[in-house]
Protein backbone atom coordinates (compact mmCIF):
# COMPACT_ATOMS: atom_id res chain seq x y z
CA UNK A 1 0.00 0.00 0.00
CA UNK A 2 1.37 3.39 -1.00
CA UNK A 3 1.69 5.86 1.85
CA UNK A 4 0.89 9.51 1.24
CA UNK A 5 2.81 12.22 3.09
CA UNK A 6 1.37 15.71 3.60
CA UNK A 7 3.68 18.53 4.69
CA UNK A 8 2.49 21.86 6.00
CA UNK A 9 4.63 24.90 6.71
CA UNK A 10 2.35 26.86 9.00
CA UNK A 11 2.57 30.64 9.16
CA UNK A 12 0.90 33.47 11.08
CA UNK A 13 -1.26 36.07 9.36
CA UNK A 14 1.88 38.25 9.13
CA UNK A 15 3.84 35.34 7.58
CA UNK A 16 5.73 34.53 10.79
CA UNK A 17 6.74 30.94 11.43
CA UNK A 18 4.30 28.83 13.45
CA UNK A 19 5.68 25.39 12.76
CA UNK A 20 6.14 22.51 10.38
CA UNK A 21 3.68 19.62 10.43
CA UNK A 22 3.82 16.30 8.61
CA UNK A 23 0.83 13.96 8.34
CA UNK A 24 0.93 10.49 6.81
CA UNK A 25 -1.94 8.55 5.32
CA UNK A 26 -1.45 5.79 7.91
CA UNK A 27 -2.38 8.20 10.74
CA UNK A 28 0.93 9.71 11.87
CA UNK A 29 1.30 13.30 13.03
CA UNK A 30 4.68 15.00 13.49
CA UNK A 31 5.18 18.65 14.45
CA UNK A 32 8.13 20.94 15.08
CA UNK A 33 7.04 24.27 16.56
CA UNK A 34 7.99 27.01 19.02
CA UNK A 35 5.51 25.43 21.44
CA UNK A 36 7.17 22.06 21.33
CA UNK A 37 7.82 19.09 19.10
CA UNK A 38 5.02 16.55 19.24
CA UNK A 39 3.99 13.38 17.47
CA UNK A 40 1.10 10.97 17.67
CA UNK A 41 -0.39 8.06 15.73
CA UNK A 42 -4.09 7.45 15.24
CA UNK A 43 -4.76 3.81 14.30
CA UNK A 44 -8.10 4.23 12.59
CA UNK A 45 -8.28 7.86 11.55
CA UNK A 46 -9.32 7.13 7.96
CA UNK A 47 -8.22 10.08 5.82
CA UNK A 48 -5.90 11.83 8.29
CA UNK A 49 -6.64 15.24 6.81
CA UNK A 50 -10.41 14.83 7.12
CA UNK A 51 -9.88 13.46 10.63
CA UNK A 52 -7.87 16.52 11.70
CA UNK A 53 -10.64 18.78 10.38
CA UNK A 54 -13.15 17.02 12.70
CA UNK A 55 -11.25 17.12 15.99
CA UNK A 56 -11.32 19.91 18.55
CA UNK A 57 -8.54 21.57 20.51
CA UNK A 58 -9.22 19.79 23.80
CA UNK A 59 -9.04 16.34 22.21
CA UNK A 60 -5.94 17.32 20.21
CA UNK A 61 -4.04 18.75 23.18
CA UNK A 62 -4.89 15.65 25.21
CA UNK A 63 -3.37 13.40 22.55
CA UNK A 64 -0.24 15.55 22.43
CA UNK A 65 0.06 15.21 26.21
CA UNK A 66 -0.34 11.43 25.97
CA UNK A 67 2.50 11.34 23.43
CA UNK A 68 4.99 12.62 26.03
CA UNK A 69 6.64 10.66 28.81
CA UNK A 70 6.11 13.45 31.33
CA UNK A 71 3.03 14.61 33.21
CA UNK A 72 2.88 18.04 34.79
CA UNK A 73 0.64 21.07 34.87
CA UNK A 74 3.31 23.00 32.95
CA UNK A 75 3.39 20.40 30.16
CA UNK A 76 -0.40 20.26 30.10
CA UNK A 77 -0.50 24.03 29.53
CA UNK A 78 2.20 23.73 26.86
CA UNK A 79 0.10 21.13 25.00
CA UNK A 80 -2.96 23.36 25.29
CA UNK A 81 -1.04 26.36 23.91
CA UNK A 82 0.35 24.17 21.12
CA UNK A 83 -3.17 23.09 20.22
CA UNK A 84 -4.50 26.63 20.41
CA UNK A 85 -1.85 27.96 18.02
CA UNK A 86 -1.23 25.04 15.67
CA UNK A 87 -4.56 23.26 15.17
CA UNK A 88 -6.46 26.22 13.62
CA UNK A 89 -3.58 26.99 11.22
CA UNK A 90 -3.27 23.31 10.30
CA UNK A 91 -7.00 23.03 9.65
CA UNK A 92 -6.87 26.09 7.40
CA UNK A 93 -3.93 24.65 5.43
CA UNK A 94 -5.72 21.31 5.03
CA UNK A 95 -8.92 23.00 3.85
CA UNK A 96 -6.99 24.94 1.18
CA UNK A 97 -5.20 21.78 0.06
CA UNK A 98 -8.42 19.77 -0.20
CA UNK A 99 -10.13 22.60 -2.12
CA UNK A 100 -7.27 22.73 -4.60
CA UNK A 101 -7.52 18.96 -5.13
CA UNK A 102 -11.26 19.12 -5.85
Amino acid sequence: MKQEVYRYQLRTINNGWLGDVILTSDGCFFARTDWGNFNYHWDSAGDIREFILRIDGCYFSGKMLISTDERSKKLEMKCYKFSEKILPALKEAIKKELESEA
